[in-house]
């Protein structure tokens, strides 16, 4: 695993065509579109000074509708992001998209705003610090995968570890299959296999009609593809991969973990890398989300998983939070802890030993 340097805002796209610093797929338009037909609050901004521009999308999600009516929440994903004619940040055109965006909370009631910025601690950290906000960074954040696919498949496979390419032969000897969702039947048995993976992880997952608009909105123009790996004509993991550019993200990685010894999230993820580069003509292949080093989570490191597959590793995001109500945020995190309690008494309910079919089970990559 190679080290590659943050780019900061230079214009070189050899490795990082279209990185989070250039745009992604969530600050698009498109991921937008996702979220308004799932039912959650978004607000799209962009500023331009100087032939310069920034742009922000935010949401709020819905799970919990009367709950989140009352206290929204809002989220940014890997932004804000910025095009600059410049070597440098002007600073002043993220004071005034962060003075649009309060603005616009403000007037939506919102409890708390929650940025991952797409770049790393403590890259830009005094302007968020005076625009209020507080730094979430724990050590150095988090870090991303920086797969380039512009080789050919067989110097790809070589870059995997050889563990991983082990896993993968294994699956594939075992019976193990990767094919692409062809009906809402299927969509559904993703979205099962996906909500027994936040159950196990203990999150709150997202609705069906998500992955509705995923499959029908996005996957047709080639912004989103779905892939579930099956074994004896059982859906036992999938992945959703999200297109911004010239850039391949899996979104979403889930799977059943009575079925891990058949190793099918290493076959989902080869299967996309090559899918990514031969079909739908990716250059890069980014796997966010890594732990800033090797730790395990709920006995799975995640650190080791993401690596396995080869490329460049850089030191990508920070985290920010602003709080627009701190009583209301203090009312809100009571609702939110007794809300969690209920989810911990039903998980621990879904891990208690039962009879399971095929439908059954939870699990992650």
């Amino acid at each position: 695993m190679q080290h590659a340097q943050y780019p900061g805002y230079s214009s070189d796209r050899a490795l990082y065509a279209s990185g989070s610093i250039l745009g992604n797929f969530f600050q698009s338009q498109c991921f937008e579109a996702v979220l308004r037909l799932t039912g959650w609050r978004t607000i799209l901004l962009r500023v331009q000074k100087h032939g310069s521009e920034a742009s922000i999308l935010a949401f709020a999600p819905q799970n919990l509708r009367f709950y989140h009516s009352l206290m929204p929440c809002y989220r940014v994903l890997c932004g804000p992001v910025v095009h600059c004619i410049e070597e440098s940040l002007d600073p002043e055109i993220l004071d005034q998209l962060f003075e649009r965006l309060h603005s616009r909370l403000k007037a939506e009631r919102a409890v708390t705003l929650d940025i991952t910025a797409p770049f790393p601690f403590p890259h830009n950290y005094e302007i968020f610090c005076r625009n209020g906000y507080i730094s979430e960074t724990e050590a150095k954040g988090e870090c991303s995968v920086i797969i380039d696919l512009q080789s050919d498949v067989d110097f790809l496979w070589k870059g995997v570890r050889r563990f991983a390419r082990r896993n993968i032969k294994r699956a594939i000897e075992e019976g193990v299959e990767v094919k692409g969702i062809k009906n809402e039947m299927e969509l559904r048995d993703f979205h099962r296999i996906y909500r027994d993976t936040c159950n196990r992880r203990g999150f709150q997952p997202s609705p069906y009609r998500m992955f509705e608009a995923f499959w029908k909105e996005l996957e047709p123009r080639g912004k989103s593809k779905f892939f579930l790996a099956w074994w004896k004509n059982i859906p036992i993991a999938g992945i959703l991969n999200t297109f911004y550019g010239e850039q391949s993200v899996p979104y979403i990685a889930c799977s059943l973990n009575r079925f891990w010894n058949l190793h099918p999230n290493h076959l989902l993820f080869w299967h996309s890398i090559k899918w990514s580069k031969e079909v739908a003509g990716s250059s890069v292949f980014k796997l966010y989300h890594l732990p800033a080093r090797r730790e395990r989570v709920q006995g799975i490191d995640y650190f080791t998983f993401k690596t396995c597959f080869g490329g460049s590793l850089i030191e990508e995001c920070s985290f920010y939070r602003k709080t627009f109500s701190p009583v209301r945020f203090k009312i809100s995190q009571m609702l939110h802890g007794q809300i969690s309690k209920t989810r911990r008494f039903a998980r621990l309910r879904h891990l208690q030993p039962r009879n399971q079919n095929c439908s059954e089970g939870h699990g992650d990559v």
